[in-house]
């Protein structure tokens, strides 16, 4: 069961909330196109392999609020921008992990939990997929959104075959 919530990071009215998900693949370029994209939207985007430099994402302006894991020492790999930043939200550490980022998302009709991960394919799926359960074990009763790069083709995900990894 997760800790009691600090109080969230602001106080937005939102009608409509976008939720993209993207492979930024470090990509600087890519960043910003999706900046420039996404800088008039009520929008949580869920990325996998952003853009960093030295455990921070330096490019996104002050009106994009970055949660992320990494460090000066180990390189983000998933990561979660809301913007405008006062959208109420905020970090789940303790349901976070150096793959997964999670947030609690509180709108007024709505409070869900939002994560993003990436699955790498040099790590055991299993492993993943477990770390993965956890979280879902983690909400209690509240809505749940994942963005996901597994790195693998999956019938799961309407792929038309499967790969080994996802058959093991």
């Amino acid at each position: 069961m997760a800790a009691k919530s600090p109080q969230p990071s602001g106080n937005a009215s939102c009608s409509t909330i976008h939720f993209i998900q993207a492979n930024l693949n470090h990509c600087r370029e890519a960043t910003l196109n999706l900046i420039r994209a996404t800088n008039h939207l009520n929008a949580v985007l869920l990325m996998q392999e952003p853009y960093h430099y030295r455990g921070s994402l330096p490019l996104w302006p002050k009106q994009f609020c970055v949660v992320h894991n990494g460090t000066e020492t180990i390189a983000p790999i998933a990561a979660i921008i809301v913007t405008p930043s006062n959208i109420p939200h905020y970090r789940l550490s303790q349901i976070s992990a150096p793959h997964c980022v999670a947030i609690e998302l509180c709108l007024p009709n709505l409070t869900c939990v939002i994560a993003s991960a990436y699955l790498s394919p040099s790590v055991e799926l299993k492993n993943s997929l477990e770390a993965l359960n956890y979280l879902t074990t983690c909400v209690d009763s509240r809505e749940l959104v994942i963005g996901v790069d597994a790195n693998d083709h999956s019938q799961l995900w309407h792929h038309p075959s499967n790969s080994p990894r996802s058959t093991n």
